[in-house]
């Protein structure tokens, strides 16, 4: 019954294994009408674990109980410091080396395309690229600054990416996002980009910005730097994607 599900509600969650310290994870809401909020959580190492999850809107409260078993999947994990080799990286799950090769896809998600994205990220690995840097917020009018001026907006690919809800979502210089509603579907198409990307071992870098200062990109600007809607920007994407081994 939220007026506004993003602004007004507070999912909380608390995960424990049975001889480990409480991890307190934040939840999300998954609809735009707020029929729907999520808790996501990554556990670390298998074994049976207990959680507790609250729902907080004005002065209601409801909170539920339950246990689950995580099993060991054989996945790579995270990527860790080698400690016997600080200038080395592993996977935490199976202590293979991991060598860091990159490159930047600032703007994968400007394919409307889903498969478009599935192969680009399947061409990387077969590259051997293991490491990409994918945006979250731009505009621009076309890739002339990255000295590619003949790339340019249309129908199947968009220099405009849309994490909030946008009066004028086709505006490059003045889209009118609100910034206490969030774009649902977008966000749900970057997390199945990271999903793809977690089967192919192939780490996906967040960037919060790109060109934070062209017109139209930061919606908070300087007046609104570091205030509550910034920082539920960040609370969101976290709370979204930082449980994803390969971010």
């Amino acid at each position: 019954t939220a007026e506004n599900p993003f602004q007004d509600v507070a999912v909380t969650g608390q995960f424990q294994t049975e001889n480990g310290p409480p991890l307190k994870v934040e939840g999300f809401c998954d609809s735009m009408d707020g029929s729907l909020y999520r808790i996501r959580f990554m556990p670390s190492k298998p074994g049976k674990y207990s959680y507790s999850v609250e729902y907080r809107q004005g002065r209601q409260r409801q909170a539920h109980r339950g246990t689950f078993a995580a099993r060991d999947g054989k996945r790579p994990g995270l990527v860790r410091i080698d400690k016997e080799h600080p200038w080395h990286f592993i996977w935490e799950g199976t202590g293979e080396h991991y060598f860091w090769n990159g490159t930047t896809t600032y703007w994968l998600l400007g394919w409307q395309d889903e498969a478009v994205i599935r192969q680009a990220i399947d061409r990387l690995a077969r590259l051997k690229v293991n490491r990409i840097r994918v945006a979250l917020c731009g505009r621009t009018t076309s890739g002339e600054r990255w000295y590619e001026p003949l790339v340019v907006n249309t129908e199947k690919f968009q220099f405009r990416l849309n994490p909030w809800v946008a009066q004028r979502p086709e505006s490059v210089e003045n889209p009118g996002f609100d910034v206490t509603r969030f774009n649902v579907a977008y966000w749900q198409k970057w997390e199945r980009l990271l999903a793809h990307a977690r089967s192919q071992d192939l780490i996906v870098s967040v960037i919060f910005y790109v060109g934070g200062r062209r017109p139209g990109v930061d919606p908070f600007g300087k007046a609104g730097m570091g205030g509550p809607d910034e920082q539920r920007y960040y609370r969101y994407a976290i709370a979204r994607l930082a449980p994803f081994s390969n971010v």
